[in-house]
């Protein structure tokens, strides 16, 4: 038996007409897979997003997210509070955590799963609904496996006009097949959706709609985006396309019904597929890598930039090879931004274009990609070991309020790799755990959550990123943040804390990371470091509002690829047992593992590396000391 983890990610069909106040939305009907061997599910979320279906400012007073399995009688959970309007439109991105539910009715290898929703005082439009499902599974001998993928689609650097225009040039990419992008064995896709976000760039009382497509296909309108009191609002929809045809690339073109409206809109293929494990030799290993966050965005000339760098270990064997990948990066601004770029790793910059708006509400994003078939070619090489990944970002403006702050990101890493010996569930992947959902109201600054351990199964692993991921409403300009309680009265260890500048009420999203807190491999023998697998309370900061919801999710990436290393002592006092030694990485001394010997001088040490030599030192007594050769993982 080996007990592995993974999210999967599931969209349920969007609603684009108008939901009145107190009504409840049952979405279509979706059918659920996963693996079922000894599983236990750990986390269940379901992510809602909707838009304010208004002619003037209304207050969201209650809403109320559920879910239905099968025939068993559906659960609500409803949460009340009013977040004040300030007389603008609004668009809110929340979550409810209905993980004892699915624990209790999600047995089988799949259901049919229905999610539901209610909103009390407004009506709503363009409502969206993501299940994200955690679970523990045994790996052993699967002839049957699940897999979620995330692939960015390179974003405008300007705002749509009113004719259906492509998005560079084929991003959607061919999924199955010679070429495709996946390449594992007997792929059957069970769910495509797009996750498409950006801020509405409205600066007129005239409504609008966004129209987008694939190919030729007819057109698909979204609701109406009212604009009786003109605000410029951060939103977010999903379309679901399980249908697309996987055998091939296809193009995906977008329009706004009015010119000039949608900045850098942002777009995240998502993709769910079935395989079979037994026999595939190759892999796409998906991460998501939260980015250190920037408050203010520097400049302002392009020698002055903010960077922000993840350094992470590829250990899958074989050729590794860098497929479609990017950065998401969401940011707020108060005034007009100016000379606004962005690249990565030895890119040249890519300029987006930035507007000046009435009224702002939330965030703004873009997508840039980072592989070579994105419009500034490849930002990133990979190999074996460790890679670093430098994103740089500044603007040109100067003047009070223009300046891009809480710069935040997220890097979306996908690559192919021959299978490990332990399996692809081995692989490097991350998971995403709801840490702080269905609360109510918060009317302090400051949010703590229940307890909430992050179960890593496998007793040997090696921790690339631990982060998170905040959505909290606000209409105040305030500091986002979130940290963990590292217990035993030592505090908290920020993971996110940046300024951030909505203006008017709506949706906030951000990025933290805090990976060097923690234990990198269990054994980490480096004082201070927390354990991942604790369990630690953690809060969410809102300092300046007076009233919140937030929502937070942990966000774990780590490879279960471990290597045995045998130490032996030689010309040792007594039995040999007892000595301490430690074995160090020879390319930058970096403590690596910490065993004692048995009888006979000999132990065995675990480690996570095998591109570099290691040397073991060692001392029993003043007259018994000795270090040993650099030597390969195995020699």
């Amino acid at each position: 038996m080996t007990m592995r983890l993974k999210t999967t990610k599931w969209a349920f069909d969007m609603r684009t007409t108008s939901l009145a106040a107190s009504t409840v939305h049952t979405f279509p009907a979706i059918t659920v897979y996963a693996e079922t061997a000894s599983r236990t599910i750990r986390s269940a979320v379901i992510r809602y997003a909707f838009y304010f279906d208004q002619t003037g400012a209304a207050n969201l007073t209650n809403r109320q997210g559920g879910v239905q399995i099968d025939a068993v009688a559906a659960q609500d959970n409803g949460v009340a509070g009013t977040v004040a309007n300030t007389g603008d439109h609004e668009a809110i991105i929340c979550s409810e955590d209905l993980t004892d539910y699915f624990v209790t009715n999600f047995t089988g290898a799949s259901h049919s799963v229905v999610a539901r929703w209610r909103q009390v005082g407004c009506a709503a439009s363009n409502l969206s609904a993501e299940l994200i499902l955690t679970y523990e599974y045994d790996d052993a001998g699967l002839t049957t496996a699940y897999k979620t993928v995330e692939i960015p689609i390179e974003s405008p650097t300007a705002r749509l006009t009113d004719t259906l225009a492509e998005i560079g040039v084929d991003q959607v990419p061919q999924l199955t097949g010679a070429g495709g992008l996946l390449p594992e064995a007997g792929v059957t896709i069970r769910d495509v959706f797009f996750r498409i976000e950006g801020n509405l760039a409205s600066d007129a009382l005239t409504n609008f709609s966004l129209g987008i497509h694939l190919d030729a296909e007819s057109e698909v309108l979204f609701g109406e985006f009212r604009q009786n009191v003109i605000t410029s609002v951060f939103w977010r929809g999903l379309w679901k396309r399980a249908d697309i045809a996987p055998g091939s690339a296809h193009s995906f073109s977008a329009r706004s019904t009015v010119a000039s409206r949608f900045e850098h809109l942002t777009v995240t293929m998502v993709v769910t597929y079935e395989y079979n494990p037994s026999t595939t030799t190759r892999v796409l290993n998906s991460l998501r890598l939260p980015l250190p966050a920037v408050g203010t965005l520097g400049g302002p000339t392009s020698s002055d930039p903010s960077r922000q760098s993840v350094t992470f270990q590829i250990q899958e064997p074989g050729t590794i090879t860098l497929v479609q990948s990017g950065v998401v990066a969401y940011y707020s601004h108060s005034g007009l931004p100016t000379g606004l770029a962005v690249r990565a790793g030895g890119q040249a910059f890519r300029s987006y274009d930035k507007i000046a708006l009435t009224d702002v509400a939330g965030n703004f994003c873009l997508a840039q990609r980072i592989d070579s078939g994105g419009a500034q070619g490849a930002g990133l090489t990979l190999a074996r070991g460790a890679n670093t990944l430098n994103i740089d970002a500044y603007r040109t403006s100067t003047a009070a309020n223009t300046l891009p702050v809480g710069w935040m990101a997220v890097a979306l890493v996908n690559y192919t790799s021959d299978v490990a010996a332990a399996g692809d569930g081995a692989h490097n992947h991350t998971v995403e755990v709801g840490i702080i959902d269905n609360l109510a109201l918060a009317a302090p600054e400051q949010v703590s959550g229940a307890a909430v351990a992050l179960a890593i199964p496998e007793s040997a692993y090696w921790l690339n990123s631990l982060g998170c991921e905040l959505f909290v409403q606000s209409s105040t300009n305030i500091t986002l943040g979130a940290r963990v309680n590292v217990g035993s009265g030592a505090g908290f260890v920020e993971v996110l804390m940046v300024p951030a500048q909505p203006n008017e009420t709506s949706t906030l999203i951000g990025y933290g990371e805090a990976t060097s807190a923690f234990r990198r491999w269990p054994q980490d023998p480096l004082a201070g470091r927390i354990d991942p697998e604790a369990a630690y309370e953690w809060r969410t900061l809102a300092q300046g509002s007076t009233q919140h919801w937030p929502n937070l999710a942990a966000l774990v990436t780590y490879h279960a690829i471990a290597y045995s290393q045998a130490v032996a002592l030689v010309d040792y006092a007594g039995d040999g047992s007892g000595v301490v030694v430690d074995l160090h990485r020879a390319d930058n001394d970096a403590l690596a593992a910490t065993v004692t010997t048995a009888i006979g001088g000999t132990a065995t040490a675990t480690l996570y590396d095998d591109t570099v030599s290691y040397y073991a030192h060692a001392r029993q007594d003043a007259t018994h000391v000795g270090r040993s050769d650099d030597a390969a993982v195995g020699s």
